[in-house]
């Protein structure tokens, strides 16, 4: 009967564990993007914070795409920027114990208008637990102001393997990030920034060509450059 009683007992822990929370989310789930000024990029992050003591691997399914059809839009995860959104999706890079994930929306508006976007996210270690984050979003004035943009530095130019950039250092990025974008303007990935840093990263699976690097602290850009890869 002891023997009986325990087994139960141990079953149930594990069921309790498997269901727990393994992740906070910030700022909010929810994302409230009033007065967007018309013909400004701005990228708005949800971030998931590991807080267990395992490594874990996010996923994350579409629920809701509601943006006015003249605008220009990218999702981005940790690891991956999306042409095309797909239903569901498993983030290609692992979160170590007290880093984070995120699900990103990059919205450039070229008229009046509001929308929503949202999506589920999980961890597929504990699938049980979910949190749905939301975007809701709308236009403002115009935006008619330029912004000073620090400057940045990067090598080599042309870049082959190894693409190096220097933050500026007399700015300490809060979650900030660095763009690669193509000349058509689509995003071929974007990186997480935490502190004002050297940063080093593999271009050698990219195609030849003139890239547009940007790095932005998620409301100003901070500087674009144009960048060859060979």
């Amino acid at each position: 009967m002891t023997r009986i009683i325990w087994t139960i007992l141990f079953v149930s822990m594990a069921a309790i564990a498997g269901s727990a929370q393994t992740f906070e989310v910030t700022p909010s789930s929810t994302l409230e993007l009033n007065n967007l000024e018309i013909n400004v990029q701005s990228i708005h992050d949800i971030f998931q914070l590991n807080t267990s003591t395992e490594t874990t691997i996010m996923a994350w399914e579409k629920l809701v795409v509601d943006i006015p059809s003249d605008w220009s839009y990218t999702f981005c995860d940790l690891g991956t920027c999306y042409v095309t959104i797909p239903d569901q999706a498993i983030m290609a890079q692992e979160i170590a114990p007290g880093e984070s994930s995120f699900v990103g929306l990059t919205l450039n508006p070229a008229s009046e208008g509001s929308g929503s976007f949202q999506v589920r996210v999980w961890d597929t270690a504990a699938p049980e637990y979910s949190v749905i984050c939301t975007w809701l979003f709308s236009t403002g004035m115009v935006a008619v102001v330029e912004k000073s943009l620090p400057d940045f530095q990067f090598f080599p130019n042309p870049a082959h393997n190894l693409l190096n950039v220097i933050l500026p250092v007399d700015h300490t990025l809060d979650r900030g990030v660095v763009i690669l974008k193509d000349m058509s303007g689509r995003v071929v990935w974007r990186r997480l920034v935490f502190v004002s840093q050297k940063l080093q990263f593999d271009v050698s699976d990219l195609a030849g060509g003139l890239y547009l690097l940007i790095v932005s602290d998620q409301r100003d850009f901070y500087s674009a450059k144009k960048v060859l890869i060979e």
